[in-house]
């Protein structure tokens, strides 16, 4: 029983649903906006992910969201088939008010504490990662 279940663990992927992918989603956003709170949402990002080539670095990463006032989060919902994977729109708002959006935006998000070991325990936000993100061409650029 034991092995089966070290077994068992070893392959799960604890599945996220999409109310607390949203909700992640909308707290990494209010984070990234903010400098005394970005540190934290370079944590959200695993460390593959840190050195995308969308992200690049923390120094670019940093530059970006230098511009940005706010991101809005629209519905998130799972892609079809595919173990959390999200897709949502996203709006970006400068500090001079442009806004960019809603871009549609796919995220892969992973439940990276201990939690994602046990089939019975749920994954929180807190305990969520961003794996992997696309962007819009006109935010790519940017990056």
């Amino acid at each position: 029983m034991i092995a089966i279940l070290i077994a068992y663990s070893a392959t799960y992927v604890e599945p996220i649903h999409p109310r607390t992918a949203r909700h992640f989603l909308e707290e990494y956003y209010a984070q990234v906006v903010k400098p005394k709170t970005r540190d934290k949402a370079w944590d959200a990002l695993t460390p593959g992910f840190q050195k995308s080539g969308i992200v690049k670095n923390r120094k670019e990463y940093d530059r970006f969201w230098r511009g940005v006032k706010a991101v809005r989060v629209g519905p998130v919902d799972n892609v079809t088939g595919e173990t959390n994977r999200f897709l949502t729109k996203l709006t970006y708002v400068s500090h001079n008010g442009k806004e960019w959006g809603p871009q549609k935006t796919s995220f892969q998000l992973v439940c990276a504490a201990w939690v994602s070991k046990y089939p019975f325990v749920d994954c929180g936000p807190k305990d969520i990662k961003i794996d992997y993100a696309t962007l819009p061409d006109s935010l790519a650029r940017l990056f």
